[in-house]
């Protein structure tokens, strides 16, 4: 499937991360840091004439030179190898691709090739969730990760011992890539499924992993509270520091308490635990 690529060309750090939390909220999960801005994918049949328009008025909105493009599907691979590199957290994991050598100085090395779907560590959001991973206990406790993308936080949960991951995401690609991902890893006690919350049906989980935005939290938070077990924990990212006043008195009429916080960039990751 071809993709469209629109490019919002800017040198301002502040307007890239806003331009990537607002196109998040609108669905859009295929993103790249370039030299002059940020290209933002999606599937050309999925293109239409009101998504155009948005993103010609964002463009517009924050000053930014704008031109787009098709992208034949072939050309993906290309472009990350050509421009992924590793990402590592400490001594805790490396996030790299298939063809970079393996890294020893680390506890967990994990290898993703990103194809459209959104996690591989560069942005603040996976990096926050990744890092802030290595202060939980996964041995032995069921997982879910709620909008999976690449299956990068699936990987790395099955690496720490879960007992159990169920990996969730409604774009299809993101669905094959934490497939293709899984077996690259040669992990296993992962499950990854196409849908969303729907699937989640009777189901319980000591841990859930939401790296989505503030819409999606706002309008699942319930759902995963629901699909919680008692002192479980809740890692929530995909938000911004001004997204807090929308989530935090969601939580508490949940009866969820905040354990940590943190910040990255502007970027925001909430952990909470279910009393």
């Amino acid at each position: 499937m071809d993709h469209f690529v629109y490019h919002f060309h800017t040198d301002q750090p502040e307007t890239r991360d806003l331009l990537v939390a607002l196109l998040s909220q609108e669905g859009i999960t295929g993103f790249e840091e370039t030299e002059t801005g940020i290209a933002a994918y999606i599937p050309q049949a999925e293109l239409t004439p009101q998504l155009r328009e948005h993103f010609d008025a964002l463009a517009e909105k924050f000053k930014c030179r704008s031109s787009f493009e098709i992208l034949p599907d072939t050309n993906w691979n290309e472009i990350w190898e050509q421009q992924f590199e590793p990402v590592t957290i400490g001594n805790f994991c490396t996030i790299r691709a298939s063809f970079h050598p393996e890294h020893e100085a680390v506890k967990h090395n994990i290898i993703i090739n990103p194809k459209l779907s959104f996690g591989t560590g560069h942005h603040e959001t996976t990096y926050l969730m990744l890092e802030h991973m290595q202060t939980l206990k996964f041995s032995r406790k069921k997982v879910l990760d709620m909008g999976c993308g690449t299956g990068i936080l699936s990987i790395l949960a099955a690496k720490e011992k879960a007992a159990s991951v169920d990996a969730i995401d409604h774009e299809i690609w993101a669905f094959r890539n934490t497939c293709e991902n899984i077996r690259l890893n040669k992990v296993s006690h992962i499950f990854p499924k196409h849908g969303d919350e729907k699937l989640l049906k009777n189901s319980t989980f000591d841990i859930i992993l939401a790296n989505l935005n503030k819409n999606t939290i706002t309008r699942i938070l319930r759902t995963l509270w629901l699909h919680l077990n008692k002192d479980g924990q809740l890692l929530l990212s995909g938000l911004l520091q001004h997204d807090i006043p929308a989530i935090s008195p969601l939580a508490a009429s949940l009866d969820l308490t905040l354990k940590n916080q943190l910040v990255k960039n502007d970027w925001i990751l909430l952990h909470y635990e279910k009393q």
